[in-house]
């Protein structure tokens, strides 16, 4: 049976024009200033893509009962729950692709930092997943993320949380190697799964170049159909989906511009009080979608 001709003809139109969609764009006047930057018809068919990954999970017998959950792999858990979530949630954003590697595949900023003044070679650290921009020639790590299982220990918590915080510090300063996006506005992007606990974070220098690690938002991953569970991890994702856009726009201008003649990197890293954290008033956080 041959495929009909509009189906055809889409995938043709796709590949002629896929270099154009692969390239990215920079959204003007860009920045983290609480507001949406897409329009609400674009946020609702992002939702509904990630509520059709919820109801393939919540229709799936391994995740049924207490019982058959628990007996799932950490591999299982991202392979089935988190990387459709993520997926669906950064699929077309207005502004380019996001790569997101779910092999385990070596953190190339890690392996930079592991590497620099030593004689041979070592591996860097392997996030279970990566956010990746391809521009040009550079693969440029934007989102870093560390997942358990479905059942978590408090010491597998623990170790992730350090884990993800190296490697958002790495990110960071490879990508200050490469270019100079704005100060207090760009940010690595940081995503702890402890369980079903999802926590977003983002590791942001300030105006004076000092790496500051904040804690935006999190949510409980409705592994069954839950109202107010499904509404938070729905604002999370979407939250997610807007600091990406601004983002890939600021590294996008940085890279225009001259790369910075001074390399070196600032080891210190400032975690303010909890009065400090990026809350629902903050530039980076939108609240509208409760």
């Amino acid at each position: 049976m041959y495929s009909p001709k509009l189906v055809v003809k889409k995938c043709e139109d796709f590949l002629e024009n896929f270099e154009v969609l692969s390239t990215h764009k920079i959204v003007e006047n860009a920045k983290h200033d609480n507001k949406w930057k897409e329009d609400d018809s674009d946020l609702l068919k992002i939702t509904g893509r990630i509520l059709d990954v919820l109801g393939e999970i919540w229709s799936s017998p391994i995740y049924a009962t207490s019982t058959s959950r628990n007996k799932q792999s950490e591999g299982t858990y991202i392979t089935d729950v988190i990387v459709p979530l993520l997926r669906a949630s950064l699929v077309n954003l207005s502004n380019g692709y996001i790569c997101t590697s779910i092999a385990e595949r070596q953190s190339i900023a890690s392996k930079i930092r592991k590497n620099k003044g030593i004689d041979g070679e070592r591996i860097g650290k392997k996030p279970d997943i990566m956010g990746i921009m391809k521009q040009d020639t550079n693969d440029i790590e934007l989102i870093y993320v560390e997942s358990s299982r479905i059942t978590c220990s408090e010491k597998k918590k623990d170790d992730d949380d350090v884990k993800l915080w190296r490697e958002m510090i790495d990110g960071t300063s490879a990508i200050n190697a490469l270019c100079r996006p704005a100060g207090n506005e760009f940010g690595v992007v940081g995503i702890q799964i402890a369980g079903l606990d999802m926590r977003l974070n983002v590791l942001v220098k300030d105006l004076g170049g000092i790496p500051r690690y904040f804690h935006l938002d999190h949510a409980e991953i409705p592994i069954s159909p839950h109202l107010t569970n499904t509404k938070s991890l729905i604002r999370v994702l979407l939250n997610l989906r807007n600091v990406m856009i601004v983002n890939k726009s600021l590294i996008t201008q940085a890279l225009l511009e001259n790369p910075p003649r001074n390399t070196s990197q600032s080891t210190t890293v400032s975690t303010p009080d909890n009065s400090m954290y990026y809350n629902s008033n903050s530039m980076y956080y939108n609240s509208n979608n409760n």
